[in-house]
């Protein structure tokens, strides 16, 4: 699994369209989009995303591989002092045993459901038209994990509200195809304060020079 070389991103609300530029013989390019509908606010708020990616097979020769699409799950949660090197941070977050339940994406879809139940927020992560996409667990950022996409997916631990989702594809010299995954969350209680699952209860953190945070 390699990086690409660069990106060429082009934002336009609520598009963006990025064009890949690797050594890959099959070029990848992506448009992703937010439900936007002037004058029409409920539609417009809907929680979800959009990701549709081209892939075009540019060679001479048959091209097969694997699109996969990772998402975390809610017990990788950080606060933002975690995040940034917070010095001395002693107390780490506290969060809600997890109780995550999976089912198969609604009709229409291939993919999974996730829900968990402690946090009161779910999501739906699926592909539009592909009837074998393939579901497993979180890939994070680890290379190994990509690298063997098209074998298998990471598997599914009990506690793990992660998920990751996969599209196998042959192209022939020329063709083109194009893969539409959907993401949608459910989190009608939402806690900005980085503190998921509290309350908004306070949580006390002690800095470097002695004071309160």
């Amino acid at each position: 699994a390699k990086t690409a070389e660069s990106i060429d991103y082009w934002g336009h609300y609520p598009i963006v369209d990025m064009q890949y530029k690797s050594d890959a013989p099959v070029e990848v390019s992506l448009r992703a989009w937010a439900p936007f509908i002037p004058g029409d606010a409920k539609t417009s708020n809907t929680p979800g995303a959009v990701f549709e990616i081209h892939l075009t097979n540019k060679g001479s020769s048959r091209q097969a591989g694997t699109l996969a699409f990772s998402f975390p799950g809610f017990g990788g949660h950080r606060t933002r002092d975690e995040v940034i090197g917070f010095p001395n941070l002693p107390k780490k977050i506290e969060l809600p045993e997890p109780h995550i339940g999976r089912r198969p994406a609604p009709a229409g879809l291939s993919g999974v459901w996730v829900e968990d139940k402690a946090w009161g927020m779910s999501y739906v992560l699926a592909a539009l038209d592909e009837k074998s996409a393939r579901v497993g667990g979180e890939l994070e950022t680890d290379g190994t994990k990509w690298a063997a996409i098209e074998k298998g997916l990471p598997k599914i631990t009990r506690d793990d509200g992660g998920s990751s989702l996969a599209v196998d594809f042959s192209l022939e010299p020329g063709q083109e195809k194009v893969v539409r995954l959907i993401l949608a969350w459910y989190a009608p209680e939402w806690e900005g304060n980085g503190k998921p699952g509290t309350g908004g209860r306070p949580i006390v953190t002690r800095a470097a020079g002695g004071g309160l945070v």
